[in-house]
């Protein structure tokens, strides 16, 4: 069942036309880009159908959820990050305006 998973996405995405392949299910897309070109990595593989002792099974909605999780942090720290930054700055414009 997990090849005839992995074969429709590739069959989806077109991968077989994109790229070269270079292992069971994973191909290389070349990119153009100005420095010449560059190559994605691109592996199909099975969401886990059923759960096992090591593994839970695939849950699509508590995927997205994790990823929005994770997306959600990084804004957060960036946000941090460059609020320091910005603080930092108006502390050294401050001082060279006092001199």
């Amino acid at each position: 069942m997990d090849a005839i998973v992995r074969g429709g996405a590739i069959a989806s995405l077109n991968l077989e036309e994109l790229g070269t392949q270079i292992g069971t299910s994973t191909y290389a897309i070349p990119v153009e880009t100005p420095e010449g070109v560059f190559y994605a990595k691109v592996a199909v593989t099975a969401a886990q159908r059923a759960a096992t002792k090591a593994y839970p099974a695939f849950d699509l909605d508590e995927a997205v959820a994790k990823f929005e999780a994770e997306v959600a942090e990084k804004a957060e720290k960036k946000a941090e990050r460059d609020a320091a930054k910005a603080a930092k700055l108006a502390a050294k414009e401050a001082k060279a305006k006092a001199e």
